[in-house]
């Protein structure tokens, strides 16, 4: 019952806001930000995605994702106070940073998530992989991870649920946030 409530909870968050997107034609969305009169865009086909809904949460997901890092990489968004740095990604509990690994001397993506747990504060990394060979795909993933990670969690504790983090141990492998559109 919890399962299903996140992962409606969870599309319902995801399909609910269609701003900078909009289809262009019948086989895919388009996606455009624009900041400083540059603009950011890119096509999700249904297609390649496997079904509209896919595309459109890839779609919102990536629109998301550019947005909070460009408004970062700004210093905020007018109206809004400016980040403290530019590791977050704009979502509370999830920051995005480049990771120095000094003994091996390479650097690494990682997404980290904090959440509390019986009075601990404890976080959870996924690392996208080296910076130098990370696609945009395994980007999104790992955010869209992230974020269901974190959207479970504060559904957990909204409900006075225990949260299972072990269940997340398999995340590259899996596409948990695209549970509920699995059949059968």
């Amino acid at each position: 019952m919890l399962a299903n409530q996140v992962l409606y909870l969870i599309m319902t968050l995801n399909l609910k806001d269609k701003k900078n997107i909009t289809q262009p034609d019948s086989s895919g969305y388009q996606v455009r930000v624009v900041r400083n009169g540059k603009e950011y865009s890119r096509y999700f086909s249904h297609n390649l995605w496997g079904s509209k809904n896919k595309a459109l949460e890839a779609a919102q997901s990536w629109r998301d994702q550019t947005i909070a890092n460009l408004d970062s990489a700004q210093g905020g968004v007018i109206g809004k106070p400016a980040l403290s740095n530019n590791t977050t990604t704009g979502i509370r509990g999830i920051t995005k940073r480049i990771h120095h690994d000094k003994r091996r001397d390479t650097k690494s993506l990682v997404y980290q998530v904090h959440w509390i747990d019986n009075g601990k504060i404890k976080n959870k990394k996924f690392q996208v992989g080296r910076i130098e060979t990370v696609t945009a795909d395994q980007d999104l993933h790992t955010f869209r991870t992230a974020m269901h990670f974190r959207k479970e969690y504060e559904l957990c504790r909204s409900y006075n649920k225990k949260f299972d983090a072990t269940r997340y141990a398999n995340w590259k492998n899996e596409r948990i946030y695209d549970a509920h559109l699995k059949t059968g």
